[in-house]
């Protein structure tokens, strides 16, 4: 990709690893010999933007990013029922293979690998964040995990469930806050 403004000329590489890992990878001529794994959100299914990572680009950062090991270009994560693999990639291998895969591309393409490899990443980001300490920590220099959630099988048990049902309606909303009016957590702190 050609210099556009500040942000400096950069080779742009995408591959797929089996069976649905889709990564890409932003190689750029200034290279200080680091990588950045870059998540995105939610439950993802789709290689996030990485136009908003150019700062680590100019910064001369090598920037990857993938799906999280599953296509789902509407976000959401209806494949996961029927097929284990997409659950395990998307838990925590497609971390795995996206790093390494870039490492291998940066050894092809500037005959090294990074002297750095870092990963940040926030919400559904920082849950992989924690993730890739667990079970890729020493292919990382420092992770940056951010606001993960606590109980992520309880929100995606939820999610699953609530996805399934229609909103009620006005009436039984009415009716459930006539029986469990609403409180607020700080009235029960003494």
């Amino acid at each position: 990709m050609p210099a556009d403004g500040a942000i400096p000329a950069y080779c742009r590489v995408l591959a797929t690893v089996e069976p649905e890992t889709d990564i890409e990878l932003r190689l750029p001529e200034n290279w200080e010999q680091r990588l950045l794994l870059s998540p995105g959100s939610g439950l993802q299914g789709f290689i996030p933007d990485l136009d908003s990572r150019n700062v680590r680009l100019i910064e001369g950062y090598a920037v990857v990013a993938s799906n999280s090991g599953h296509r789902d270009p509407t976000g959401g994560a209806t494949r996961f029922l029927d097929a284990p693999i997409f659950i395990q990639d998307y838990s925590h291998g497609a971390i795995g293979k996206t790093v390494r895969l870039a490492k291998a591309v940066l050894r092809e393409y500037y005959g090294h690998t990074p002297k750095y490899s870092y990963y940040s990443g926030c919400s559904s980001g920082g849950r992989e964040g924690l993730n890739a300490a667990a079970k890729f920590g020493k292919e990382f220099d420092g992770i940056l995990a951010g606001a993960p959630p606590r109980n992520f099988p309880g929100v995606v048990s939820r999610w699953a469930l609530t996805t399934q049902l229609e909103a009620p309606s006005a009436a039984k909303l009415a009716a459930l806050q006539s029986k469990a009016p609403y409180r607020p957590w700080h009235s029960h702190v003494e």
